[in-house]
């Protein structure tokens, strides 16, 4: 059944599983013995309505930790840009980079303008504008590895003359900046 499912369901009632000690809830319960990419976990009230439900999605979390583990052995050089995060320029990649990390580091929106050595790269309602937008949320590109956020993103395939990035809240304006030249 699980494998016409695609996941093992691995439900339980709190009381079988858990404990509560003073004023907090700890619940264990023993995974299978098989690489594990993702873990849906939640809980129900009794209706059967979600009080609550989270993913964590452990394949993006070890690519996230690889790159980490790549980057402190030197194999990406030095940044070039530190701000708020560290940001990492490869031939067809931007990385974000922080750590330590807090949850609340990546909540607001990222955005990303490339600007290329040839305008006539652009898409042709973008090219008034002089460069393409690719803004994004951490977790369409990115992931939390116990205390470091990594994103990186593909970068567009023509030459690009400058990178500008940073964080932003939507009426607010930008939390931090940074723009650099990409030389590519």
């Amino acid at each position: 059944a699980n494998r016409e499912r695609g996941f093992a369901n691995l439900d339980f009632q709190f009381p079988t599983h858990g404990a509560r000690i003073n004023d907090k809830c700890l619940a264990t319960l023993e995974l299978p013995n098989y690489p594990i990419t993702l873990i849906r976990t939640g809980q129900k009230t009794a209706s059967g309505a979600a009080e609550w439900r989270t993913d964590i999605d452990l394949a993006t979390r070890a690519a996230a930790q690889a790159i980490h583990d790549r980057i402190t052995a030197g194999d990406y050089g030095p940044p070039v840009a530190q701000a708020h995060f560290d940001i990492y320029l490869t031939h067809n990649a931007l990385t974000y980079l922080k750590s330590p990390c807090a949850e609340n580091d990546t909540h607001a929106r990222f955005f990303l303008h490339i600007t290329p050595s040839d305008p006539s790269d652009l898409p042709a309602p973008t090219r008034k504008r002089g460069f393409a937008n690719l803004d994004f949320h951490f977790p369409d590109h990115g992931a939390h590895a116990a205390n470091i956020c990594v994103a990186t993103l593909d970068l567009p395939d023509y030459p690009i003359a400058r990178i500008h990035t940073g964080q932003f809240i939507s009426g607010e304006g930008s939390l931090w900046r940074a723009e650099f030249a990409a030389g590519r």
